[in-house]
């Protein structure tokens, strides 16, 4: 079984100011808003402590035809300076088995127009779903824009 690492950046405008888009980040009924895992909310859990040392959980199950999946996040803050910059690590399990783990830093600049975020993740994949990871990478590439996207909806309606 072999191991992928690798890292991606995505640059991402919000015609938000810092303060907003980081409020999105560290109140836990903003937070809900754009950060969710696949599945119904009937069986989604969000526990969230936002400080250094704290850990953010959640959880779900995800049905596809035959296939049901236990889901779960586990994350840990480790640097956190307000409307400047978020570290930290998080774990992906799938049915009780590790498929990646990550180190993953925010950073917020005030622009003209509103943030700047620039967010950087390094990755290294446990378990492959295909034999080169490449979907691997694609899924983890795709669903953090995907929620980036949700981030940039839930800055216009706070």
């Amino acid at each position: 079984m072999s191991t992928l690492t690798g890292s991606f950046t995505i640059p991402f405008d919000l015609a938000a100011p810092p303060a907003r888009v980081w409020s999105l980040f560290a109140e836990l009924p903003l937070r809900r808003s754009w950060v969710r895992m696949p599945g119904p909310s009937s069986t989604a859990t969000h526990e969230f402590d936002f400080r250094v040392g704290g850990e953010e959980r959640l959880t779900n199950t995800f049905v596809s035809g035959d296939t049901r999946e236990e889901l779960e996040n586990r994350a840990t803050f480790h640097d956190i300076r307000p409307n400047e910059r978020i570290i930290w690590t998080y774990a992906a399990i799938v049915s009780g088995s590790l498929r990646w783990v990550s180190l993953v830093t925010v950073d917020f600049t005030a622009t003209d127009t509103g943030t700047h975020l620039e967010w950087t993740e390094q990755y290294s994949f446990a378990n492959l779903s295909t034999p080169d990871g490449a979907d691997d990478v694609k899924h983890l590439a795709g669903g953090t824009r995907l929620r980036l996207n949700g981030l940039a909806a839930a800055a216009e309606r706070v």
